[in-house]
């Protein structure tokens, strides 16, 4: 063996508190992460509440995005950008089906009941939704169904 007892002993500290340091690293972000999930969920629970007048709110989480449920109709947070003053969640995203193209998108912002309702009535994807509605103009097929099956299948996000 090489070196004394001392030496390894030390080398052996060393290593291992090179590994603890980044295993309370990571620990940490995992706390962090999960306190701003909550943080969120929190957020997103009072937007909708106020939003809808509705006392019972569900939550799930799909592909990392928080999913809220009121009756029917699914929601998502509206985070907006940094450029806004206020960072409070007071607004969210309907789910629901672009009407071009069949897609699953997210609606525009809605704030309260009445921007709702007018979703309801016209759903309008939000600006960032890429429909999948493409028409080959040689031919007038449908770009958006493959081999008899939606290019966009109903439950797949394509934003």
């Amino acid at each position: 063996m090489n070196g004394n007892l001392r030496e390894r002993a030390r080398a052996a500290w060393r290593e291992k508190k090179a590994i603890l340091a980044e295993e309370h690293a990571a620990n940490l972000e995992a706390m962090q992460h999960e306190l701003l999930c909550e943080q969120l969920q929190s957020d997103f629970e009072r937007a909708l509440r106020e939003t809808t007048g509705e006392d019972y709110v569900a939550f799930s989480w799909r592909d990392e995005c928080l999913i809220g449920m009121v009756g029917e109709f699914r929601f998502v947070p509206y985070i907006p950008s940094k450029e806004y003053d206020d960072p409070v969640l007071c607004r969210v995203r309907l789910i629901g089906e672009c009407p071009n193209c069949g897609a699953e998108a997210y609606s525009r912002s809605i704030g309260d009941l009445g921007d709702l309702g007018k979703q309801l009535e016209n759903f309008t994807p939000t600006s960032r939704h890429e429909c999948g509605l493409k028409t080959c103009s040689e031919t007038s097929h449908n770009l958006s169904i493959v081999d008899g099956e939606p290019l966009y299948p109903k439950g797949k996000f394509s934003f």
